[in-house]
C-alpha cells in the first residue's frame, strides 16, 4: 500500500500556475487600491482551498476557509467573523456550493470566482452573496477564464445556454433584468 501523496504540497508553499499568479495579482490590486477591501474568493475544488490558504499565509493575509467540510456552527462563527465591520478576516476562500444560499456577506466589496461552473446562474449567485440588500458600498466581481482551457470551454457553454436562454419569449421586465445582470460580469483572460 502507498501512502496518500498530497499533489498541492508537492511545490512548495505556494504552487505556482497562470491561474494562482492571476489570483494573487487580482487580489493584490484590489488592496492596492483600497487596502482595507474585504474580499470573497471562490472555487469549486478543495485542492485549490488548499493552495489559495498557503498563498494567504505567505501573504499575510488575514483570512478564513469555508468548505463543506465545515459545521453550520463552525460556518456561522466564520461569517459573523468575516461580516464584522473592523474585524480582522479580509479574505473569505469558499466553495461556490458551500456559500450557495442564504448567505449575506455584504461586508465583501470583491468576489472572485476561480472557476466558473457551466451554469451562469452559480456564478451570479455566488455574486449575489455581496451584491444585495443591505450593501452600501461599488462592488465588484471578476472571473478567472485561463484561455485555451477547461475554463474557456465552460464559459463557452454559459455563452451558448445564455443566448438559448435569451430566445425564450417572457416578461419585458424579466427579460431585461436577465441581459443587465449577465453583462454586468467582468472575465479576465490569463
Amino acid at each position: 500500500m502507498y501512502p496518500q501523496l498530497d499533489w498541492t504540497k508537492l511545490s512548495g508553499p505556494m504552487m505556482t500556475s497562470a491561474k494562482t499568479m492571476a489570483i494573487k495579482s487580482q487580489v493584490l490590486e484590489w488592496r492596492r487600491q483600497e487596502p482595507k477591501c474585504k474580499t470573497i474568493i471562490f472555487t469549486q475544488f478543495t485542492g485549490l482551498l488548499q493552495i489559495l490558504n498557503r498563498i494567504c499565509k505567505v501573504e499575510r493575509w488575514k483570512h478564513s476557509e469555508i468548505s463543506g467540510k465545515a459545521t453550520m456552527k463552525n460556518r456561522n462563527k466564520i461569517i459573523k467573523e468575516f461580516n464584522k465591520p473592523k474585524g480582522d478576516v479580509e479574505i473569505l476562500i469558499a466553495t461556490q456550493g458551500t456559500c450557495g444560499t442564504g448567505l449575506n456577506l455584504t461586508a465583501a466589496t470583491k468576489v472572485l470566482i476561480v472557476e466558473s461552473w457551466w451554469n451562469e446562474a452559480m456564478d451570479q449567485q455566488a455574486f449575489c452573496r455581496v451584491w444585495r440588500i443591505g450593501q452600501t458600498k461599488e462592488t465588484e466581481l471578476v472571473r478567472l477564464c485561463v484561455d485555451k482551457s477547461m475554463d474557456s470551454r465552460v464559459l463557452q457553454i454559459q455563452q451558448r445556454k445564455i443566448a438559448r436562454f435569451g430566445k425564450i419569449k417572457m416578461g419585458k421586465g424579466l427579460s431585461k433584468y436577465v441581459s443587465s445582470t449577465i453583462h454586468q460580469v467582468a472575465t479576465k483572460i490569463v
